[in-house]
């Protein structure tokens, strides 16, 4: 995406900027889930979750999400939270078979490029709005 900004439950962040785990091949990073604490929430917020493609559909992002639920738990924190867009239909899949549960949908919450109109996702679809999920631990 070539932006490390990301814009999730009304808030801005810097996935860089955040706490992460990494998923590694030999010393090769492939794989990053970055993560806020939400104390006030009670929730950890995945902000981003990346693997590489040649690393996809190998269980290395469930591994990361069972990694942050130890964390949470570590942490007192009762919940993980993430937010997608209408047009990713392959994390709705993800997030479901990990237990996640669809708690919000904002319609239109995705502005629109800087020419107006809105960013083209998976198959062609208008990403224009937000679907939020929890898991409760």
């Amino acid at each position: 995406w070539d932006d490390d900004g990301m814009d999730c439950f009304g808030h801005q962040y810097q996935a860089v900027d955040l706490p992460h785990l990494l998923l590694c091949d030999g010393g090769r990073v492939v794989g990053l889930l970055s993560y806020a604490v939400e104390r006030g929430w009670d929730a950890l917020n995945i902000v981003a979750l990346n693997i590489l493609p040649g690393y996809q559909g190998r269980g290395g992002a469930g591994d990361l999400i069972a990694r942050l639920e130890r964390r949470a738990r570590g942490l007192g924190i009762g919940r993980l939270i993430v937010a997608t867009s209408n047009d990713n239909v392959l994390a709705l899949y993800f997030y479901q078979r990990l237990g996640f549960r669809l708690t919000g949908l904002l319609v239109d919450a995705i502005e629109p490029n800087g020419a107006g109109e809105h960013f083209v996702g998976l198959g062609g679809i208008p990403v224009r709005d937000e679907i939020r999920l929890e898991k409760r631990l």
